[in-house]
């Protein structure tokens, strides 16, 4: 078995689908968002306004190195910013199989905007400029998600069945 690893912009649907993916293979599913909270027992809000990001991005970079390291066959959801520190999409290329879940700055900023938690960043803005900032984070994002292995559409609704299909292709080479 392989490692996974789903990247994308926030609200392009990683979590939703990478578990479900999991779920349906009978693979062990990890969100590196949720490895961190549970690193410094404390949400990544909180996480952000008494540590910093840089704090943040470091654990996030160990996380993803501690699992390369010593665990195999899972699927995990990354942060929608992991890809763009330090070498992590070098780290996880190398590692096993990543999968962007490429999605329109229109449908990001409509799911974020209607999501019900609003992500911090985005806190009284509104969808307009919501869409203005996330067009702007993925012109920073792309070159470093585009190095994904696999590129899958965000926009349909079976990106779930998509992530299946890559996983079951790299167990099962033809």
């Amino acid at each position: 078995m392989n490692r996974f690893f789903i990247i994308g912009y926030p609200c392009c649907g990683k979590t939703r689908f990478s578990r479900q993916a999991a779920s349906h293979l009978n693979i062990p599913f990890f969100d590196s968002d949720v490895l961190v909270e549970m690193a410094y027992n404390m949400p990544i809000v909180n996480i952000f306004k008494i540590m910093g990001e840089e704090a943040f991005r470091e654990k996030e970079h160990e996380v993803i190195l501690n699992f390369c390291k010593n665990r195999d066959n899972y699927i995990m959801a990354t942060g929608g910013g992991l890809p763009c520190f330090y070498d992590n999409m070098e780290v996880m290329n190398n590692a096993g199989i990543t999968i962007f879940i490429q999605t329109p700055a229109e449908t990001l900023a409509m799911r974020n905007f209607h999501a019900k938690h609003l992500r911090p960043k985005f806190a009284g803005m509104n969808e307009e400029q919501i869409l203005q900032l996330i067009r702007a984070e993925l012109l920073q994002r792309e070159s470093f998600y585009t190095k994904a292995k696999f590129i899958i559409d965000g926009t349909t609704n079976n990106c779930a069945q998509q992530i299946e299909k890559i996983v079951i292709g790299a167990n099962h080479p033809s």
